[in-house]
Parts: C-alpha cells; sequence; structure tokens
C-alpha cells in the first residue's frame, strides 16, 4: 500500500508550487491483523499434512520438538491416524490473552496400539505460548477423553480471562 503526500508552497498569497510524492505507508497499515491461536493451529496442522515442512516449523516455537523435521513428522504420523480418514478437527481452544498461554484438543485420533484408549481413541492436546512474533505452537500430547476433558477445565480455572476461539462455521 502507498500514500501520496502533498507539498504545497505559498508565497506572498500565491501559490507557487504542488508536488505530490507517493511513499510506502507505515508497517502498521500494512501489517496484517494477528492470528490467533486456533488460526495458528489449524495452519500448523495444515502445514504439517501437506508436507510443508518449513511453514509448519515457522508456526512452532523455536526450538521445540514440533519446531523440527522429527517432530513436524511424528506429528503427521499420529495426526493421519484419524477414524475413517476423517481430516484432523481441532474441537475446543482456550486462549488467556493476558497469560500468553493457550490449550487445544483435538477431535479424537486412533490409537489402537494403546491398550488404554477403550474405544481405540484419544484426543491430541496442544499447547501454544503467545511471544513478540505472535501465537506460536509449543507441544502435542496424546491423551484419553478423560485426561482431555480434564486438562481443559484445569486450564480453564487456571486461567481467569481464558476465551473460547470457536472454529469457522462450515460452508
Amino acid at each position: 500500500m502507498t500514500r501520496l503526500s502533498w507539498s504545497v508552497w505559498v508565497a506572498g498569497g500565491l501559490l507557487v508550487g504542488v508536488i505530490g510524492v507517493r511513499t510506502a505507508a507505515p508497517a502498521d497499515e500494512t501489517k496484517r491483523p494477528e492470528r490467533n491461536a486456533r488460526q495458528v493451529l489449524e495452519g500448523y496442522i495444515a502445514a504439517a499434512l501437506t508436507g510443508k515442512t518449513e511453514e509448519a516449523a515457522a508456526l512452532a516455537e523455536p526450538g521445540v520438538y514440533l519446531a523440527t523435521k522429527e517432530g513436524i513428522t511424528d506429528f503427521k504420523h499420529r495426526a493421519n491416524s484419524r477414524p475413517e480418514g476423517d481430516t484432523l478437527e481441532v474441537d475446543i481452544v482456550l486462549a488467556s490473552e493476558k497469560k500468553g498461554e493457550a490449550l487445544a484438543v483435538s477431535a479424537p485420533v486412533s490409537v489402537k496400539s494403546d491398550e488404554k484408549a477403550g474405544d481405540g481413541t484419544a484426543r491430541l492436546v496442544f499447547t501454544l505460548r503467545k511471544t513478540d512474533k505472535g501465537w506460536l505452537v509449543r507441544t502435542c500430547l496424546g491423551k484419553s477423553h478423560e485426561d482431555a476433558k480434564e486438562i481443559a477445565e484445569d486450564f480453564r480455572k487456571a486461567h481467569a480471562d481464558v476465551k473460547e476461539l470457536p472454529a469457522k462455521p462450515r460452508r
């Protein structure tokens, strides 16, 4: 985006000159709106599942396992274990702007190798942190449905300003 600035010179009440100058708009005018925790997580999931490792890594906190090629590959393997090939949905995202922390719980994923899973499914529980670069994905752990629900309730209790970030309506 550019901005047009005008300079006008007047001398003795007479118009002497006019110049129009195009300049780049200040950074704050061209800056995209900051993505919320849900948008960042959904971006990470989409990038990881389509093999866009660099894009996924950019949405994860530097230095964490999910920012590495190995971590993204491992996540992709776990996320691809969805019942009947469904897309990986994020059921709930809770965010605390004050503490800069967010928690998200996925729809069920298959965990056939885990005898404790009961019905053969579990939930992926994600944590995110807000940094000066915006929200970044930190961790992803497989949890039973009950554990995931308990973790979400504990997060709500520990964060007085928590807001649930709804999914965009499907078309």
